[in-house]
């Protein structure tokens, strides 16, 4: 069902997906867990976008590390939400490039759902930045669970362009394990916003995390592994340099290398 669209769809949209992966790598490397945070969440920004009262400021912005360390992620963050969301745009061109009705629809509803996440993060972040200015007179709690809303019904949608029954086994299998693991995390996300529960958000921003990187290399081998494993293989075997390690030893007769040990007549 995907033999209509072009191969370039889908690097576009592995490309942005890399992107995203590295830049929610560097949020990673910025951030550090903490414990005894409210809600029982782990990231302290988690648990300042889900501020449900100014009171919780206290257990969140601990210190001046603390919040210097917020601050660098959020602002690194405009550049995470910028990918993410061209992540879904143009996965959902992948879906609409294919003809197919429902694919079409599909496609729609990423798009929208990127754009959605992209205006409702921004929303977020400002009002982030604003209390860690001292303004503790507003609240992202809302604009951050919109955002997540629409995040979790991006990665919904998403999880039927990694199903492919025309792939080779290896790139179909790992398309199917991407779907499983973007599917778990969106049911898990979505009830975690209809319970108001930021744990179950923070895990299921795990698993969706864990699934993108599946999806990325379900996308991004969509011409690589269009024959198979053992056509990439022979493919390299072709490289000038790889050929001229195969052919090794050349110099000797019978490919042995050295002169042949005698045996001794019995």
């Amino acid at each position: 069902m995907w033999a209509a669209v072009p191969n370039s769809r889908f690097r576009h949209a592995a490309i942005a997906g890399v992107v995203a992966i590295g830049l929610a790598i560097a949020l990673a490397v910025v951030g550090r867990d903490e414990d005894r945070l409210p809600q029982g969440v782990k990231s302290p920004t988690i648990a300042l976008e889900l501020l449900r009262s100014p009171s919780e400021l206290r257990d969140i912005l601990r210190t001046p590390e603390t919040v210097e360390r917020l601050r660098t992620q959020t602002e690194l963050d405009f550049a995470f939400l910028t990918a993410y969301g061209a992540f879904f745009i143009l996965l959902g061109r992948v879906a609409t490039g294919s003809g197919h009705r429902a694919l079409v629809a599909i496609g729609s509803i990423l798009m929208m759902a990127g754009v959605a996440a992209m205006f409702c993060d921004v929303q977020e972040n400002v009002r982030m930045l604003e209390i860690l200015r001292g303004n503790t007179t507003v609240s992202p709690r809302t604009w951050s669970l919109s955002k997540w809303a629409a995040i979790f019904v991006g990665v919904a949608a998403s999880a039927v362009v990694y199903v492919d029954w025309n792939a080779r086994p290896l790139r179909r299998w790992a398309g199917y394990v991407a779907a499983l693991v973007t599917a778990r995390s969106a049911i898990e996300g979505l009830n975690g916003i209809i319970r108001g529960d930021a744990k179950l958000i923070e895990a299921a921003a795990w698993w969706m995390g864990a699934g993108f990187l599946l999806a990325a290399v379900f996308i991004s081998t969509r011409h690589v592994l269009r024959d198979g494993v053992l056509a990439v293989f022979n493919r390299l075997a072709e490289r000038p340099w790889l050929r001229r390690i195969a052919e090794w030893p050349d110099a000797d007769d019978n490919g042995v290398v050295g002169d042949p040990f005698p045996i001794e007549p019995e």
